[in-house]
């Protein structure tokens, strides 16, 4: 029980730094950490960041993401351009 709490503690601390202002992650890296740690406000933020930005998603990142995630991000991104035009 006491190495569960130590590792707890070691994930919350880890999560609070890569929070911080001086990390700077970027959108599909903060989506794949989110992922593999199961911390949804990274997969939600870095979708977020891709949806919003100016930016076409690029190949690399497709790649990274994935087919499925690709697809319903550039969806999201052209419903996102036609309503803030």
């Amino acid at each position: 029980m006491a190495d569960r709490f130590v590792m707890d503690e070691v994930r919350k601390d880890a999560i609070m730094s890569l929070n911080s202002s001086t990390h700077i992650i970027p959108p599909v890296e903060k989506i794949q950490l989110g992922r593999a740690f199961s911390y949804s406000p990274w997969v939600r933020d870095g979708f977020l960041e891709l949806v919003c930005r100016n930016d076409y998603i690029t190949e690399d990142e497709s790649i990274l993401l994935g087919i499925r995630s690709t697809i319903r991000c550039g969806a999201a991104r052209e419903e996102y351009r036609r309503s803030h035009s």
